[in-house]
């Protein structure tokens, strides 16, 4: 009976998930736009190496559980593994290793940190994206000791403002109009999360348990 329900049940509507070359034309498309959009874009890159979900490092219309990253969640190390600080004039050229401690996550798991490195490339790296998005935040709010700033905050003149998930999907699906063979409709948030976990399958030689490591899946 239950194979029958399943054979009749329409198809699940699947998030597609992104890819470098998407993230790239994401990056060149926000650059001709106003500065959401560069914001947003340094977010997305960002969030993609470590298999963020979008409420991690931007604002939803239902928060739940997940606490959203600050200027204090985020730490940069140099080559020889030690502290730079995000006010350091240099952070660009000394920063080599960036970590993200995600203090509570819909897993669970409290204060957990992850890791990445310089990839070497100019657009898709994780530590040049998130010294971008310091740099702006800091720069704009003129701050040196207050680390509860979120992340997706920004300014457009004097008002304060917070990148949400629906502009992250704006961008998301609008750079689909300057990469080929991709639908509009098959993306969204998701796609962010997913796209870093193909990635990490199809370098091949990945297990199960490296892909759940990255994004902290328990299951």
């Amino acid at each position: 009976m239950l194979r029958g329900y399943e054979k009749e049940d329409p198809p699940p509507l699947r998030q597609k998930a992104v890819t470098p070359a998407l993230l790239l034309d994401l990056v060149n498309y926000a650059r001709g736009l106003s500065l959401w959009a560069q914001h947003t874009a340094d977010l997305v890159v960002g969030g993609y190496f470590f298999a963020m979900r979008v409420c991690e490092f931007c604002r939803t219309d239902r928060p739940g559980r997940t606490r959203r990253l600050t200027l204090g969640d985020v730490v940069f190390r140099d080559q020889c593994s030690r502290v730079v600080d995000q006010t350091d004039p240099g952070l660009g050229e000394k920063a080599t290793f960036v970590t993200i401690c995600f203090s509570d996550q819909k897993n669970g798991t409290k204060m957990e940190r992850h890791s990445h490195r310089r990839t070497g490339h100019e657009t898709l790296c994780p530590v040049k994206s998130w010294v971008r998005v310091v740099k702006r935040v800091r720069s704009q709010f003129k701050t040196r000791e207050d680390n509860s700033i979120p992340v997706c905050a920004y300014k457009e003149g004097d008002k304060v403002n917070e990148i949400v998930s629906s502009q992250v999907l704006e961008l998301l699906r609008n750079s689909c109009t300057v990469h080929d063979g991709e639908n509009r409709s098959e993306l969204g948030t998701r796609s962010i999360r997913s796209g870093a976990a193909m990635a990490l399958a199809l370098q091949g030689n990945t297990s199960d348990k490296k892909i759940m490591m990255l994004g902290r899946w328990k299951s």
